[in-house]
C-alpha cells in the first residue's frame, strides 16, 4: 500500500523551501529599491531640512541676528546639517555622543582638550560612532572640571 501521508509532507517541505527562497529573493529585492530610493530622497530632501532647520532652530541658537545672517555663519550650518542628516541617513544611522556637564569621562571615546581629569565640564567635540554600539570612528574631545588645588 502507498503512503499518501508521506509523499504530501514531501511535496509540502519543497514547497516550503522553495517559498523561503522566493521571499528571500523577494526581500533582497525590496531592501535594494529601499536603499535606492533613500539615496534618491535623501539629496533631494537635505536641503529643505536645511532650510527649516535656519528658519526655526536656528534663532534659538544664535540671538544676534547679524550674526546669524553672515554668508560665513550659514554656509558653516548648511554644511553641519548635511552631514548630520546624511549620518541619521545611514544605516544603520551612525551616533554621535556628547557628554553632559557632571558626567565621568569615558577614556575609550575621549581624548583631554587642555587638562585631565575624570569629571566633563564641557564637550568640545562629540565622539563618532558608526552605530549604535558599533566601533569608534573618531574621539571626541573633553575640557575637564579643574581638580581642587586646596586637597
Amino acid at each position: 500500500m502507498y503512503d499518501t501521508t508521506n509523499s504530501s509532507n514531501k511535496i509540502h517541505e519543497l514547497r516550503t523551501e522553495d517559498d523561503s527562497a522566493n521571499s528571500s529573493v523577494y526581500e533582497k529585492t525590496i531592501a535594494s529599491f529601499q536603499r535606492y530610493f533613500r539615496r534618491a530622497v535623501l539629496s533631494a530632501s537635505v536641503k529643505n531640512i536645511t532650510e527649516l532647520f535656519i528658519a526655526t532652530e536656528l534663532p534659538t541658537l544664535i540671538a544676534d541676528k547679524t550674526f546669524r545672517a553672515d554668508v560665513r555663519v550659514l554656509t558653516y550650518v548648511r554644511k553641519c546639517e548635511e552631514l548630520c542628516w546624511y549620518m541619521c541617513m545611514q544605516d544603520p544611522p551612525m551616533v554621535i555622543i556628547s557628554p553632559q556637564k557632571g558626567q565621568l569621562v569615558d577614556k575609550a571615546l575621549f581624548s583631554f582638550h587642555g587638562r585631565s581629569g575624570k569629571i566633563v565640564e564641557v564637550c568640545v567635540w562629540p565622539a563618532l560612532l558608526l552605530h549604535d554600539n558599533g566601533p569608534l570612528m573618531f574621539k571626541g574631545y573633553v575640557l575637564p572640571e579643574e581638580r581642587n588645588r586646596n586637597r
